[in-house]
């Protein structure tokens, strides 16, 4: 947010929020909106991983993080922890229809308990790439993609993705 990295000057961007558990933990900054509008609306790529981004975007109260959600990452913001830590496959024709089921780290697999991972749709053009498997179910990453822009909004985070070689896949 400060303007010390130009976003256009990659080809993608990895935006990794780790664990975001209350509203006090900014996500994306109103600066931080306006940057990552302006390199997506450019053609830009990113890939965004974290729980609780869209929980903290939703309820965001003055920094538009709502509008930003919705308008920018195509990501509505359904639930508040989806109560498992498992996804299935890539839903066919995804950028993920490649990727096997897999699992993110309840604490046991040497990253951390990802308390709760959020439950998203997709909005304004957005895809549902990957669903959640047990708990709540529903969407657990959205991909968008129009002209050069494209975007994946993982609603949990990419580093506790085991094993190895399921986190490759995705990434």
């Amino acid at each position: 947010s400060s303007g010390l990295v130009n976003l256009s000057d990659y080809k993608a961007v990895i935006w990794m929020a780790g664990e975001q558990a209350t509203s006090r933990f900014t996500t994306f900054d109103a600066a931080t909106q306006a940057l990552v509008s302006s390199y997506l609306s450019g053609g830009g790529k990113m890939f965004v991983s974290g729980s609780n981004v869209a929980f903290n975007l939703a309820s965001g109260g003055d920094n538009k993080g709502p509008t930003f959600l919705s308008s920018t990452l195509h990501t509505a913001y359904v639930r508040d922890d989806t109560t498992t830590y498992s996804f299935g496959a890539g839903i066919s024709g995804s950028a993920f229809a490649s990727v096997p089921a897999g699992s993110f780290d309840n604490g046991t697999h040497g990253t951390y308990d990802v308390d709760a991972p959020d439950g998203i749709s997709p909005v304004s053009g957005g895809l549902a790439a990957l669903v959640y498997s047990g708990g709540t179910g529903g969407a657990a990453a959205i991909q968008y993609s129009s002209g050069d822009t494209r975007l994946i909004m993982l609603a949990f985070p990419l580093e506790s993705v085991y094993t190895t070689a399921t986190r490759d896949a995705l990434v």
